[in-house]
């Protein structure tokens, strides 16, 4: 079964323009390959949008947001995240001729994608693992002896 898209028809749209909304699927953006194991659609993408045809191009104009369960790259951790673009702008061409029909579903993947962070954290003060027995830091101290402060090591050798 194809996911559904975002498909205005240009030929039907309202000379002053029109107010879309709705929801997609999340399978519609097609999300899996680009976003990997650190953001998995939690929902389908929400949609308020404005359109409107100026010439020969569709002016888009709006916010998307969509939800994600996301892996934390510094606990390990999955927590729920809002993808969101509160200033969605793009002019799409639109193709000539008679009846057109345009697919605004390339154009909210890419909003999507542009609003994630390079190194998802489940909060502002993730304090991650413990690099030598990875135990969440979190949760409060791991066993591990303090690391031996060597700063000094090379300046100490020269006594001598």
């Amino acid at each position: 079964m194809e996911a559904a898209h975002l498909i205005v028809d240009v030929a039907r749209l309202d000379r002053e323009g029109e107010r879309l909304t709705g929801e997609l699927p999340a399978e519609a953006l097609e999300l899996d390959a680009a976003t990997g194991e650190l953001f998995q659609p939690a929902g389908g993408l929400r949609y308020d949008l404005r359109v409107q045809l100026l010439g020969e191009e569709l002016l888009v104009r709006g916010q998307a947001s969509q939800q994600f369960r996301c892996l934390c790259s510094r606990c390990a951790g999955s927590f729920t995240w809002e993808a969101r673009d509160d200033e969605i702008a793009a002019a799409v061409a639109v193709p000539p001729g008679g009846e057109a029909f345009v697919d605004l579903t390339p154009e909210l993947r890419d909003a999507i994608l542009l609003s994630f962070p390079s190194h998802p954290l489940c909060r502002t003060d993730c304090r991650g693992l413990c690099a030598r027995c990875g135990a969440d830091l979190n949760h409060g101290r791991c066993g591990c002896a303090p690391a031996p402060d060597d700063r000094w090591g090379a300046l100490d050798a020269l006594d001598g």
